[in-house]
């Protein structure tokens, strides 16, 4: 009898999900929240730029990007351009929001501290 493969998956995907979960509750090192947030700030400078530019770029970056290649006879350099704008205004941005919020480690968190609660 075969196993269908969306649910081969669905399966190997709760097992991974199970070890992982369990990996973390046993290990012996406790954080606190800001020290998981930040990594320990031990994050070597190589994997933590590429962590931040798979972050800040993401989606709506890449679907401008797709739409702009359909739409534009600068076909190849309409991939880049939002990106790069993206990773210069975040290059200017960061150091003045970092002053200005020093503990605001996710954009809600950013917001609430600058403009308050609704």
């Amino acid at each position: 009898m075969d196993i269908p493969a969306p649910i081969a998956a669905v399966t190997i995907a709760l097992a991974i999900a199970t070890g992982l979960v369990t990996w973390f509750a046993w290990s012996r090192k406790r954080q606190t929240a800001e020290s998981f947030l930040v990594a320990d700030r031990n994050v070597p400078l190589g994997l933590g730029a590429v962590a931040i530019t798979a972050n800040w770029i993401q989606a709506p970056a890449i679907l401008t990007s797709g739409a702009l290649l359909y739409l534009s006879p600068y076909h190849f350099a309409c991939l880049f351009v939002g990106n790069v704008l993206a990773l210069i205004l975040m290059g200017i941005l960061a150091p003045h929001i970092q002053r200005r919020v020093p503990r605001g480690y996710t954009v809600p968190q950013v917001g609430g501290e600058m403009f308050g609660p609704r």
